[in-house]
């Protein structure tokens, strides 16, 4: 059996791997397309399971179909290449089963004409738990709508990646890497920027609300991943543009503070790491509550606390100090997570596998 998924950011990148590498031990001989040049780093360690394609225009993913010829092509996001309608509207050549991977609930074109999706797939399947997914739905308090042609080939799956928390002593061999002492938390700070938009106004929030708890006596560092920062590097920052074993470090932290991205806030809920989820304001032009939007299932849940680009300082501050030192409300998030959790790997497999048994022939 054969499969190709095709990565359209970094986000879907981390997606793409994690379904990559489950398919792969399912006996799946796995080609992963990458459709950004700068997320080739993310994929070093994943060269001895994948073949690994560059594919930046529809045209090259149409190339790699025909020189692999898979039975199942996965594009991780259906907004794919969402400004080139003929790639949108028209299958390729000998089109494959096809399912498409998505964290968000963006499948109404009346409702949202700025988010056109790839209309051939044989099935979305959507990267949240049933219920977390059913949060967003305008009938459930949320505020999305679904196309009844697609909600009849949607499925909630749950979260990918879903990778499994590090035990404590792997956990603590990576704190030392990073030669905490004793008394300090770690922050894992992490807004995107490869490939995706990045969000300098997170990481000042997050900079400065450090400082005023260190300010208080409260010895707290930071492990910044992405473009180098512009300003001065303060001696509690730890500052990497790559780094081998995002989830691990991710799952050795003491709290992740992130942009809104799901591959991200994924991954600190299947490690049980308390998390603050920042929500730009606008989203998008013509939803300017779409951060928000897909952010609220996710805090009315209990997963993380979201927060957005108009938050006070002094509020991030405090609601960093909650999670970092207050035992009681670490807790509490952390059962949130334990209970919403549902990996989603298992089942993305299961209901590709139910597509490709009922495929005439």
């Amino acid at each position: 059996m054969k499969c190709l998924l095709a990565a359209m950011g970094p986000g879907e990148v981390a997606h793409a791997q994690a379904l990559g590498r489950h398919l792969h031990t399912q006996g799946f001989a796995v080609t992963l397309a990458v459709v950004q040049a700068t997320n080739m780093n993310f994929i070093k360690s994943d060269r001895d399971k994948f073949t690994i394609a560059f594919t930046p225009t529809p045209g090259s993913l149409v190339a790699q179909l025909q020189l692999h010829t898979p039975d199942v092509l996965v594009l991780c996001n259906s907004k794919i290449w969402r400004k080139n309608d003929l790639f949108r509207e028209t299958p390729p050549p000998n089109k494959p089963l096809t399912v498409c991977f998505d964290t968000f609930w963006l499948f109404d074109r009346a409702k949202f004409p700025g988010f056109p999706f790839v209309t051939w797939a044989d099935r979305y399947l959507i990267g949240f738990p049933p219920k977390i997914f059913e949060l967003g739905l305008e009938e459930n308090g949320g505020n999305f709508t679904i196309e009844k042609s697609v909600r009849e080939k949607l499925e909630p799956v749950g979260f990918v990646p879903s990778y499994e928390p590090p035990s404590s002593e792997t956990r603590e061999n990576i704190r030392k890497t990073f030669q905490l002492k004793e008394d300090e938390k770690l922050i894992f700070l992490y807004a995107s920027g490869r490939g995706a938009d990045h969000r300098p106004w997170v990481i000042e929030k997050l900079l400065g609300s450090v400082r005023q708890l260190r300010s208080r006596g409260k010895n707290t560092r930071v492990l910044y991943l992405g473009p180098p920062l512009s300003q001065p590097v303060p001696p509690w920052v730890t500052e990497k543009t790559f780094i081998d074993d995002f989830y691990g470090a991710l799952a050795a932290s003491d709290l992740v503070f992130q942009h809104h991205g799901m591959g991200t806030l994924a991954q600190a809920i299947a490690a049980q790491i308390p998390v603050i989820a920042n929500a730009d304001i606008p989203g998008h032009p013509t939803i300017p509550e779409q951060h928000i939007w897909e952010l609220s299932p996710l805090a009315r849940a209990g997963t993380c606390f979201m927060e957005t680009k108009l938050t006070p300082l002094s509020e991030t501050t405090t609601s960093v100090d909650t999670l970092l030192y207050n035992e009681e409300a670490r807790k509490r998030m952390q059962a949130a997570q334990a209970k919403h959790f549902v990996p989603g790997e298992p089942n993305a497999y299961q209901a590709i596998m139910k597509l490709m048994s009922a495929q005439p022939g």
